[in-house]
């Protein structure tokens, strides 16, 4: 385990809830950046990880951490959307049905949002046709899809398939997989 040096990340790889929104909160009034902040956090995830993959954290401490994360995150966010004022463009965002994970691309899109873009963001574990309805309707190029749980891989294959084989499309798909 790696000796964290920051308090925010020490409370965030301790699983300490209450202790990880009260500092959210001290280091936004004491004027520290949204995105320093979000790095701190990061920083415990990746400790939370370390933990699971030693075999001293399980399933329910990953879920704990994130729910603890999610709590962060939802503080930050109001901040996050004011960090850019430049436009940069549309980004649908979705996870398909057979993956209800959702943490991972909700952290993505307060950080999209706050670097400027209009993040479409659609809820975990829908049929395609809802994805590919998003995307048409937006006219989204390109388009990937983020790989973090394996039940949603045939949906997955399915929307790659169909987008594949249509050129109306114009833009290019990308498979990305952890």
């Amino acid at each position: 385990m790696a000796k964290l040096t920051d308090s925010l990340s020490s409370a965030l790889a301790e699983l300490e809830d209450d202790k990880v929104r009260e500092l959210v909160e001290e280091h936004l009034e004491a004027g520290m950046a949204p995105l320093v902040i979000v790095q701190k956090l990061q920083e415990g995830m990746q400790e939370v990880g370390v933990r699971f993959e030693t075999g001293d954290y399980f399933l329910s401490e990953l879920i704990m951490c994130g729910e603890a994360m999610s709590s962060a995150m939802r503080i930050l966010e109001p901040h996050l959307r004011g960090e850019h004022s430049e436009y940069k463009g549309n980004i649908v965002i979705g996870t398909v049905r057979g993956d209800v994970h959702d943490l991972g691309k909700n952290i993505v899109v307060m950080l999209l949002k706050g670097d400027g873009y209009n993040v479409i963001g659609i809820n975990p574990d829908v049929p395609v046709f809802v994805i590919e309805q998003t995307i048409y309707d937006t006219n989204m190029k390109p388009v990937g899809w983020g790989k973090s749980i394996y039940r949603g891989d045939r949906y997955k294959m399915t929307a790659y398939d169909g987008w594949h084989n249509q050129e109306e499309t114009g833009g290019d798909f990308i498979w990305k997989t952890n």
